[in-house]
């Protein structure tokens, strides 16, 4: 599986050569974005950009987060004096963006290179054939993100555009519901959905969810909201430097919730430290985690907060954030490391199964083939709450003739004594890096000895 990404400003290829400056031709079409590659250790792409005095230039290197290319990659701003005027390295996780607002008119070069994903023991520059890239450069406008990160399916929810320059007739974005969390079908979309303005880089992607979305956007020092109940989806965002970011909640006693905290991997920037007190101020629970995940269990009736800030006091479009208060249900999670299988035809091949029971996750389960074409023939494995088969199982398959394409695996709680009307809960099996609930299978007629 590869990922494919349609966007909606005018798309170019990378072309070499591009290390030197006697090389380059003037990007004159802005904005746009330029699909390139690192093609080879050491190798640095460079774009020609021309920018009049006041213009505001936004560069932005789409690759690990997005398209899960193995890099670490930087950017930099070069004038005609060949002096670096700006370079960074993180902007959205390991991807980098530059913001200049240019002090006189001239040409200037934006540079592209990178390093492995995975420090090692070598001094330079990373390539090879799958470090590909996309480069956004845009002038003036960008969209960043929006508030809040997410759009609940039980109300409509009303999204303000946060970036750069962004014109006031755009800002403002109503999301309805159900209208807007349905597919073409009528069926309830899954999300997430990609938030774009027509003729403006960038892109935002929010979360469908089922309860109530709070918005924390006034740019105060410490900006606090009304008590919201739980559970809750919460938003917001760091816009002044050394900011604090204090959500309110009411909570009953013994109740137990699932807190989580999101930036870093929906492509933004804050490095959080994160921290949960009573009404008297007393600290319960304190992590700095890039992305924290905690239970709390409710120890009185009352009111809470939940307080985010950056790490090194960094604040702007790049530093939005997800917070999100759960119940605490059991729930569990089974994939697979493979999303392609090749066999041949009779052949017994097998699939391994992990297991991951969280929350007290408990029942047993039963994977199966969902609606499989009669060639694809497999016993049912169980997996039980203890013992070997509770983080682990192996699926036998075989298939009798020539077949090419996908099928689902899912896993079924097995229900003691149902009834007549009941149906067993069931809960797809993830393949492959990319997490997508359909495994492609080939089957062969194998080939003759001669």
């Amino acid at each position: 599986v590869r990922r494919f990404v349609v966007g909606n400003l005018v798309e170019f290829n990378e072309v070499e050569p591009n290390d030197k400056r006697s090389e380059l031709t003037l990007q004159t079409e802005i904005p746009a974005v330029i699909n390139g590659i690192l093609s080879k250790s050491g190798d640095a792409d460079c774009y020609l950009v021309r920018l009049e005095k006041g213009e505001t230039l936004i560069a932005h290197v789409d690759a690990h987060h997005q398209l899960r290319t193995p890099v670490d990659s930087t950017l930099e701003l070069i004038d005609a004096r060949q002096s670096i005027v700006i370079r960074n390295l993180d902007s959205s996780g390991l991807d980098p963006r530059i913001v200049y607002r240019a002090q006189h008119s001239g040409d200037f070069i934006v540079r592209v290179f990178g390093f492995p994903e995975t420090p090692d023991s070598t001094i330079g520059l990373a390539g090879g054939d799958g470090f590909v890239y996309r480069l956004t450069l845009a002038k003036n406008s960008f969209l960043s993100g929006v508030l809040p990160l997410a759009v609940s399916r039980t109300s409509d929810t009303s999204l303000v555009a946060v970036g750069w320059n962004l014109p006031e007739a755009v800002k403002k974005i109503l999301f309805k519901t159900p209208q807007d969390t349905t597919d073409q079908k009528g069926e309830s979309r899954k999300g997430p959905i990609v938030i774009s303005i027509p003729g403006i880089a960038g892109q935002a992607v929010v979360a469908i969810v089922e309860n109530p979305v709070v918005t924390l956007s006034e740019p105060t020092q410490e900006a606090i909201h009304t008590a919201q109940t739980l559970p809750g989806t919460f938003s917001g965002s760091l816009s002044l430097p050394g900011q604090i970011a204090v959500h309110s909640i009411t909570a009953a006693k013994d109740s137990r919730w699932i807190v989580s905290f999101e930036s870093q991997s929906l492509g933004y920037s804050i490095d959080p430290m994160l921290s949960l007190v009573d009404s008297d101020g007393k600290v319960l629970h304190a992590n700095d985690e890039p992305s924290p995940t905690f239970v709390w269990q409710v120890p009185a009736e009352g009111q809470y907060k939940i307080l985010i800030s950056d790490r090194q006091r960094l604040f702007g479009p790049s530093q939005m954030y997800r917070l999100s208060v759960q119940p605490e249900t059991p729930r569990v999670v089974i994939k697979t490391d493979l999303d392609r299988i090749a066999t041949e035809v009779s052949k017994p091949t097998d699939i391994v199964l992990q297991i991951d029971r969280q929350y007290g996750f408990k029942d047993p389960l039963e994977i199966v083939f969902l609606d499989a074409p009669g060639s694809i023939q497999a016993m049912p494995v169980v997996s039980l709450p203890e013992g070997d088969t509770s983080k682990k199982v192996t699926l036998t398959f075989s298939v009798s003739e020539p077949f090419s394409g996908p099928v689902r695996l899912v896993a079924r709680k097995q229900v003691q004594m149902p009834s007549p009307d009941s149906l067993p809960t069931v809960f797809p099996v993830v393949c492959g890096p990319e997490g997508i609930v359909s495994l492609w299978i080939a089957s062969e007629v194998p080939s003759v000895a001669k």
